[in-house]
């Protein structure tokens, strides 16, 4: 009875939000917060001293957007993000020597409602593109052990392009809930390292510093 009584209730709500979600929105604004794993360079030194946990860092950001249809639509977003780094492992003799820095990013995406528009919804799969740039800053060690060369510390520029999914359940009152997990990446030096073979000049590894956030947010629509 009690398991009838909690369906009965559960389609009425639904119910409800999906009249709701008839309503047409074509503005909203959007915060979030969650967590950023750093992905530059050297960070299997943070796994072979076993502290992978450690590349976790906060993260948050605020966005406004549109839809120009119920497939299409596009945001403008500020994210600002603690990261993590280290020195090379192998050519600091197995000295860990890790670092953080902080970075202002903003982003400007493309969005797209991947599931059926011909009816609006209470829950909504979108996926998103974007380009944008990154300022990142205020480099600090958290050793005692001297800086290396390959490190500069000045705050850097960078472009950036990440790609992602919004995972939002509407509710009455012009409110969404959303999940969205999001790769980016931007040129190198974002993290303060751009290593370079010395006998030839070239750049080394892999040409983007990478970071994956997964964060939760609220958003607005009007």
């Amino acid at each position: 009875m009690k398991i009838k009584f909690a369906v009965c209730i559960a389609a009425v709500l639904l119910s409800c939000t999906g009249m709701y979600a008839q309503k047409s929105m074509k503005y909203f604004v959007s915060v979030q917060g969650g967590a950023a794993f750093s992905m530059n360079e050297n960070l299997q030194a943070y796994f072979a001293e076993k502290r992978g946990g450690e590349l976790f860092s906060l993260e948050g950001s605020m966005a406004v957007g549109a839809y120009f249809n119920e497939r299409y639509g596009a945001r403008l977003s500020f994210e600002y993000s603690d990261n993590k780094g280290a020195a090379n492992y192998q050519e600091s003799f197995r000295t860990f020597r890790p670092y953080k820095f902080r970075s202002a990013i903003g982003f400007a995406d493309f969005i797209v409602n991947a599931g059926d528009t011909s009816i609006p919804k209470v829950c909504n799969c979108r996926f998103f593109a974007g380009l944008g740039y990154a300022y990142s800053f205020d480099f600090r060690k958290e050793t005692d052990m001297p800086w290396w060369s390959e490190l500069d510390t000045n705050p850097h520029h960078s472009f950036g392009l990440r790609a992602g999914m919004i995972l939002e359940f509407v509710i009455p009152g012009d409110i969404g809930f959303f999940f969205e997990p999001c790769l980016e990446m931007f040129t190198d030096k974002y993290n303060g390292i751009s290593p370079v073979d010395t006998s030839t000049g070239q750049k080394l590894g892999f040409p983007f510093d990478c970071k994956i956030n997964n964060s939760i947010g609220v958003t607005y629509h009007f």
